[in-house]
């Protein structure tokens, strides 16, 4: 398989705190045609609606769009990250795991689950639901051979799409060079590999903020994504409640390759 069988997609990450501002944004997004899927971080949704009604709700409510349900881990969102991100959720696992499964039962095109807590989440029959699954390492990046070795281990965990994000460090002033060179021989191998599934990879901090958009427009990325900022009728209370050294979905737009 080769770089130019992806089925590429622009994916709009959303983080809301209430259903009917999830549904408001996206109903906007998907008006202006900017995106494939919608990344829905269900973890930062106010505690009082992260719940199965709200997952019925939203999925009903937005039934005609490609829905991708993340429902993260605190544990994978570093403590000085979760107030920019707007993560709210304190979730036990076995809640999470429990919505999780309510999202593929509704049956959203998508759910994401942390690679470390895969081996906790089984599916019983076969799903249309695509599983994907998420390395995710803000800390650093591994070098060439355990990157290798972490993505066969999360396609024998059953996963249709992999995601691995880390922080892109600055080694010795090399502004990130040493880290994206290791995130793109991934990008290279990964399709040569027996059982190969399409790899997305996100750069995290200062140094790794374009890498995903780079490797979409390189044909080496399946997903690139865009956060949507949340808005309020006063635009001086405007912001952007989601990743801020990732581009916003109205730059990946100006900037993908048509």
């Amino acid at each position: 398989m080769n770089h130019k069988t992806l089925e590429k997609k622009v994916v709009a990450v959303i983080a809301e705190p209430s259903p009917i501002a999830i549904m408001d944004t996206t109903r906007q997004v998907m008006a202006e045609g900017k995106a494939d899927i919608l990344k829905l971080r269900l973890d930062c949704l106010d505690p009082q609606y992260l719940n199965e009604q709200t997952i019925t709700q939203l999925k009903r409510g937005l039934a005609p769009y490609s829905l991708m349900v993340s429902i993260r881990n605190v544990r994978s969102v570093p403590e000085q990250n979760r107030e920019q991100e707007g993560f709210r959720s304190g979730k036990h696992d076995l809640d999470r795991i429990a919505l999780l499964r309510k999202a593929v039962e509704e049956g959203v095109q998508y759910f994401e689950l942390e690679h470390e807590l895969r081996r906790n989440f089984f599916l019983l029959g076969q799903t249309p639901t695509q599983v994907v699954i998420l390395y995710s390492n803000l800390h650093g990046t591994p070098d060439f051979p355990k990157l290798k070795e972490i993505y066969a281990d999360v396609i024998r965990q059953g996963a249709d799409q992999v995601i691995f994000e880390t922080l892109v460090r600055d080694k010795g002033k090399d502004q990130g060079a040493e880290d994206k060179a290791n995130l793109i021989a991934l990008a290279d191998a990964v399709p040569s590999i027996e059982r190969y599934r399409p790899l997305t990879i996100v750069g995290r901090g200062k140094y790794g903020r374009d890498l995903n958009l780079e490797l979409y427009n390189a044909d080496k990325s399946s997903f690139v994504y865009g956060v949507v900022p949340s808005f309020n009728p006063l635009p001086f209370l405007t912001k952007k409640r989601t990743y801020q050294e990732m581009p916003t979905l109205d730059e990946v737009n100006r900037r993908i390759k048509k």
